[in-house]
């Protein structure tokens, strides 16, 4: 089985992203899951051992660009994908995969994307009221149910470079340290 992800667009959302790749890779024997993402996410992917391959979205977010994503889509065509299971909600995100003739395009309904996604799912939030919920439901077929304990992120450590950059900064990579990362797309962060 070969699936390609399009990834979001966001850091926190790319980190729960992981969930989704953890449940696809307890469902088969053998897949190989490839993302397709923006520059700005990669190195949070590349921390992702479920991850076989980081395709770079050659587009700048917000950018329509009709013509160039069918024909990135088309280049990607030689992959072989069984599936694309498509995170953004936008009717941008589609495109790729259709153009890339891949048989089965898994996401919500988004931007009135009915030709684009033939695996249509039609969003009830209270269903799936957190975007990790969301995500972990496209790994299932319409009818089957979220699983009852859904994984955690867990990203490779690089010990490499927390070294350099413990040294860099003075920091002491034996004691406790927390990080925090603000910024909401809405509400409080």
């Amino acid at each position: 089985m070969r699936i390609l992800i399009i990834g979001p667009s966001w850091v926190g959302d790319t980190v729960i992203s992981q969930s989704l790749l953890e449940i696809i890779s307890s469902h088969y024997d053998s897949v190989d899951i490839d993302v397709l993402s923006p520059g700005w996410t990669l190195d949070i992917y590349k921390r992702m051992k479920q991850v076989s391959d980081i395709i770079l979205l050659p587009f700048k977010h917000g950018d329509f660009k009709f013509n160039q994503r069918a024909d990135f889509g088309r280049r990607l065509k030689s992959k072989g994908y069984d599936q694309a299971i498509v995170l953004p909600n936008s009717l941008k995100s589609s495109f790729i995969p259709l153009f890339a003739k891949i048989p089965r395009r898994t996401g919500w309904i988004g931007e009135m994307r009915y030709f684009f996604i033939n695996d249509i799912r039609k969003l009830n939030k209270l269903n799936y009221p957190r975007m990790v919920d969301r995500f972990v439901a496209l790994a299932a077929s319409k009818d089957e149910e979220l699983p009852h304990k859904i994984p955690y992120p867990s990203l490779v450590i690089d010990h490499k470079n927390i070294n350099t950059f413990s040294s860099r900064y003075g920091l002491r990579s034996h004691t406790p340290t927390i990080t925090l990362c603000p910024g909401a797309e809405f509400g409080p962060s």
